[in-house]
């Protein structure tokens, strides 16, 4: 999901590229929780049990749409998913999305993001149920992979276990 503008040679920006984006991380975890909730929860699936549902949110940038409003970290409860002070996280926060997610829905938030911003994204990872957002140059097309495999691999059972 992106806002903002799309350049098309015309202004200012090189055709197909972009410029002045926002970064809704919380919309785009809330659109992957209705996705969970009305198509995959809602069917019935006879290997469900062997399945675990998970969310990969690749980002290079913090969430810029649904900020802190107020200065500091908010408390929050990550049992609970909310707010225990003030400052708040606003309620299309990817911290909030991603507690909601893993609480109510059962499907944990990976957060893989460009090294510089693992703190930045941490505690989308932990409310997300994964502890920790995972480091890599985002150029580098072999770790992004490699993070990715090693994501997957670490959700999916033994074979044997869904015979």
């Amino acid at each position: 999901i992106r806002i903002g503008p799309r350049g098309n040679g015309n202004t200012g920006l090189p055709t197909g590229t972009n410029g002045g984006w926002r970064t809704p991380l919380g919309r785009s975890l809330l659109y992957s929780k209705l996705y969970f909730d009305q198509f995959i929860k809602a069917g019935a699936d006879p290997k469900g049990s062997c399945r675990q549902n998970l969310v990969i949110l690749v980002t290079d940038g913090v969430e810029t749409c649904d900020p802190v409003s107020g200065a500091g970290t908010p408390p929050f409860n990550f049992t609970t998913c909310q707010n225990t002070g003030s400052p708040t996280y606003p309620a299309l926060h990817p911290i909030v999305q991603a507690c909601q997610m893993f609480r109510q829905s059962n499907v944990k938030t990976y957060v893989l993001t460009d090294t510089a911003l693992v703190a930045n994204n941490n505690l989308i990872a932990q409310a997300g149920g994964t502890n920790n957002a995972i480091g890599v140059s985002l150029t580098n097309a072999d770790a992004i992979k490699s993070a990715l495999v090693g994501i997957i691999a670490e959700n999916v059972p033994p074979g044997e276990i869904c015979n």
